[in-house]
């Protein structure tokens, strides 16, 4: 019995203890009131709850924030946010950090203040379940024959992205190990655009957006698209004329732009059949309708292939193939009349000579011993300062100098000489430079061939200083447009018992002869 009256003792006292918890009740009019809080945003390691305090009761709150717990409710002894002391009704929003994934919290309001702790009501949160990014593709746009642009928006997963991009194939649900071709646009989050290539006109193709991190791939919807047909500029190629050795004119008539502004057009040329715009081309305009197309830098006695071409937004067109030969370095011709005397051509390479001495009475010039008929065989000799006729020296190839030679044709200069020469075979060109035979050359006239055509015949030379004339029918001397010094030009030597070529200095005053380089 005694027991007994101990143990209900004690059970009075513990209910009496329990009773004393309590929070203290807010005197009338002075009471704190805490609305519904709500979940502003959910991720997968973080929230956002937002709670409006509807009334302070006039009491100075020291403290006010948010508890959280994965026990139901939580205190500030548990996870909490502070913010401060408050006067006035408010509302206020809470970040709650440091979560884990797929994981259910509870979360409450709290107050503190004189008289103690004020909780609101508790609600449940779950946080996301972390996996494979969450993907969106956007619409494919600008289209082209041979490209578009397509891209997406993704999630991470709540895990890192490790890549990201767009896959595309020619049958459906490309991936990533069933492509033609995909994109790598970075790690973010942030919406990315990828520029689609290499596709195939007039083709349907299918595309789908992707992201990577630890837990796998995510796509994108499917989406499809056509690339446009090509529709290229009609345009024919005009048939050549004027062909020269180094020149004609074509060009072409752009009848159709093909929807699209002809943005270039012209001719494309090459020793190639089916030359295109990487090959060599001219630039005639824009537009359609007919133009003229001029050019240059060919070589002569070559075929050449040339088509009228047309670009507009869509791609190039080309015109029917036309080809074409190119004349001799003499433009076929054959000989040349001038101040009433007339000369022999022939070609070397790729270089028209004339095969004669000049014989044009002019400035300081003579026949050789001062006989006419030296000069009816042999030509004339001139001193520099009558061939140049004005122009200064020069080195180039070509010379550029006209001097006294006629319209279209030129002095050769020094490099000019070379280049024949070295066609010929260097310093032994001389004999396949001379005429054959005795009949102007002395013997043994070494080497003497002539298989070059340039006939050089031993017409000597006049000496400045005294107006000695010398080495007839044993050397030839020709004049250059370039001089060594200020007294002295480079010259081009032939003799008789010798088959190379001398390269000699030569005083100025010195007359010898001249041959003429067609431009």
């Amino acid at each position: 019995m005694k027991k007994i009256t101990i143990i209900l003792f004690l059970i009075a006292i513990a209910i009496a203890a329990i009773t004393c918890k309590k929070t203290p009740e807010i005197p009338s009019g002075n009471k704190i009131e805490i609305g519904q809080s709500t979940t502003d945003s959910l991720s997968y390691f973080t929230a956002k709850v937002s709670t409006t305090i509807t009334a302070t009761g006039g009491n100075e709150i020291s403290q006010h924030g948010h508890c959280w717990n994965t026990a139901k409710e939580p205190t500030i002894e548990n996870q909490k946010t502070n913010l401060g002391e408050l006067t006035q009704p408010k509302s206020y929003s809470s970040e709650l950090t440091n979560l884990t994934n797929n994981t259910t919290y509870y979360v409450r309001p709290y107050i503190t203040y004189a008289n103690g702790i004020v909780y609101g009501s508790e609600q449940s949160i779950q946080t996301l379940v972390t996996g494979k990014p969450i993907v969106t593709t956007n619409e494919v746009a600008n289209i082209l024959t041979n490209s578009a642009i397509c891209g997406g928006t993704n999630d991470d997963g709540g895990l890192t992205i490790s890549q990201r991009g767009v896959c595309w194939n020619t049958t459906s649900n490309p991936t990533l190990e069933n492509n033609i071709g995909l994109t790598s646009d970075g790690t973010s989050t942030e919406s990315f655009a990828s520029e689609i290539t290499n596709l195939i006109d007039g083709t349907t193709y299918y595309v789908a957006a992707y992201a990577t991190n630890v837990k796998g791939t995510g796509y994108g919807e499917q989406k499809d698209f056509q690339t446009i047909a090509f529709e290229g500029p009609t345009v024919s190629t005009t048939t050549p004329t004027n062909i020269t050795g180094r020149t004609v004119t074509s060009g072409g008539n752009v009848t159709s732009d093909g929807g699209a502004n002809v943005t270039a057009r012209g001719v494309c040329w090459s020793a190639s059949s089916n030359p295109t715009i990487s090959d060599n081309i001219t630039t005639d305009g824009t537009g359609v309708g007919v133009f003229t197309s001029d050019i240059i830098g060919l070589t002569g006695s070559t075929q050449y292939y040339v088509r009228a071409y047309a670009t507009n937004t869509v791609g190039t067109s080309y015109g029917n193939e036309i080809s074409f030969t190119t004349l001799d370095a003499c433009n076929g011709i054959e000989t040349i009349t001038y101040e009433g005397q007339t000369y022999n051509t022939v070609v070397i390479g790729d270089q028209c000579w004339m095969a004669e001495n000049l014989n044009y009475n002019t400035g300081n010039s003579w026949c050789y011993d001062n006989n006419s008929s030296n000069c009816d065989t042999y030509g004339r000799l001139y001193d520099w300062e009558t061939i140049m006729n004005g122009e200064s020296s020069s080195s180039t190839l070509p010379s550029g100098v006209q001097g006294i030679c006629p319209d279209s044709w030129h002095l050769p200069s020094d490099a000019e000489w070379t280049v024949l020469t070295r066609f010929l075979g260097g310093n032994d060109a001389g004999g396949k430079m001379k005429e054959e035979g005795y009949d102007h050359w002395n013997e043994p006239n070494t080497g003497a061939t002539n298989s070059s055509g340039f006939t050089a015949l031993p017409g000597g030379i006049r000496a400045g200083h005294d107006g000695h004339f010398g080495d007839l029918g044993s050397g030839g001397y020709w004049c250059s447009a370039t001089e060594c010094s200020s007294t002295y030009t480079w010259i081009r030597n032939l003799f008789y018992g010798f088959s190379v070529v001398i390269r000699p200095q030569s005083p100025k005053e010195n007359s010898q002869s001249v041959r003429c380089v067609r431009d």
